[in-house]
């Protein structure tokens, strides 16, 4: 397994609202691999519980989004949910979105994603939008963060910003990704999107 990433510094995470922009460009010579190489993720405060949001690239499916928390957690084994630590965690159900088919996806080009994200484990109140290239594409309504499970990081329950390259390795494989305009604010007037060249 490779890893590349950069984190948020900010301790208390995030709750409630956000927006995020993020522009990439895969350059000439980049090779996806078929299965989840991520290249951003919203993951939770708590290390027992999985990733809330997963943006990826692969071969199969181009550029995707994985939605983890619409459905809550249960355990990986299969067991109640009866232990008090050091519990193993899976999404539910995990809902993903096809942001642009590999047969579209351009190397050398740059493309801008604008998250907007209410972060809230209450479905009635939380919710997700996702604009490509100035282009609303995803939204919806729904469980955002993971519920309070019984695991010591529970105070932790938040969600992080990283980025970056998280894929299998592979020997003589290579894989590069360029990324700028990475912005998080708590409204869309703080993001200043006029520099992207968007009004």
């Amino acid at each position: 397994y490779k890893r590349v990433e950069a984190k948020q510094t900010d301790a208390g995470g995030i709750l409630g609202e956000v927006w995020v922009t993020y522009s990439f460009n895969a350059p000439e010579g980049s090779q996806w691999q078929k299965y989840d190489p991520h290249i951003l993720q919203f993951h939770s405060g708590v290390s027992d519980f999985p990733p809330l949001f997963l943006l990826g690239i692969s071969s199969k499916d181009g550029l995707k989004l994985r939605v983890q928390p619409l459905k809550g957690l249960v355990n990986c084994d299969g067991t109640l949910d009866d232990r008090k630590l050091d519990s193993n965690y899976c999404s539910r159900e995990i809902r993903t979105y096809s942001l642009i088919p590999i047969s579209k996806l351009k190397n050398n080009v740059w493309y801008d994603l604008l998250f907007n994200i209410n972060f809230d484990s209450d479905p009635n109140i939380g919710f997700f939008k996702v604009w490509l290239n100035g282009d609303l594409i995803i939204d919806e309504k729904g469980q955002t963060l993971w519920k309070d499970k019984p695991v010591e990081e529970m105070e932790f329950n938040h969600a992080n910003f990283n980025f970056g390259l998280y894929a299998q390795f592979i020997e003589n494989y290579s894989q590069s990704i360029y990324a700028d305009e990475i912005r998080k604010a708590r409204s869309c007037e703080e993001l200043k999107l006029k520099d992207l060249g968007y009004k």
